[in-house]
């Protein structure tokens, strides 16, 4: 009961709070007076019931529902900043580069990672995480596959996207670059970032 009692306590605490990883990661929802009171943007809803916010002060983004006063939270993905070739990359001012997901039972009963993801393209352009793991490989190539957004591949090390023999950037669409050029098991690899963006780089 004390357990409870601390864990309603710790999700009644300023936005502040959430700022630090462990702590969202530790939290099943948070009261919608919380998030009244400032430091959630509302992104938009996806279907008729999952809201997408982004937690202004870590620049996390969370989906969830409302259910009774709270919001619960099904999904979490965390951003960093990280210096990036922005010019090179030709990205937007609103970027959020992932560091990690973190997805609950109900966020998978009710939509895909893929969907929250392509969604969040309308709002900011996506920078992957530079190590990969095999469910964020398949979530980026699903994506990619979708064709609903612009998936590229940038190698900071040439501090150019991967591009044909025209010199034209390629448009990722999840087969048509090998995984190996992407994802492989040296460190020259690490240096390969996927950019998902709402529209067309040249």
């Amino acid at each position: 009961m004390q357990l409870k009692k601390f864990k309603e306590f710790l999700t009644e605490m300023s936005p502040y709070l959430h700022n630090h990883r462990k702590d969202l990661e530790e939290l099943s929802y948070i009261p919608m007076t919380t998030i009244n009171k400032g430091g959630y943007i509302k992104l938009g809803s996806i279907y008729s019931n999952v809201d997408v916010y982004e937690i202004e002060d870590s620049g996390a983004i969370i989906s969830g529902q409302i259910i009774d006063d709270r919001f619960y939270i099904y999904t979490r993905i965390f951003c960093e900043e990280r210096s990036l070739y922005v010019k090179r990359m030709q990205l937007s001012d609103k970027r959020k580069h992932i560091k990690m997901i973190n997805t609950s039972k109900e966020f998978t009963r009710t939509m895909s990672a893929k969907q929250l993801y392509i969604f969040i393209v309308d709002h900011f352009d996506l920078i992957s995480d530079r190590i990969q793991f095999i469910g964020a490989k398949d979530l980026w190539m699903s994506v990619a596959r979708s064709n609903e957004v612009n998936v590229y591949v940038f190698d900071e090390n040439k501090k150019d996207y991967i591009r044909d023999s025209n010199g034209t950037i390629v448009k990722y669409n999840g087969r048509n670059i090998d995984e190996t050029e992407i994802w492989g098991q040296d460190q020259e690899h690490h240096d390969r970032l996927l950019v998902a963006v709402n529209r067309k780089l040249k």
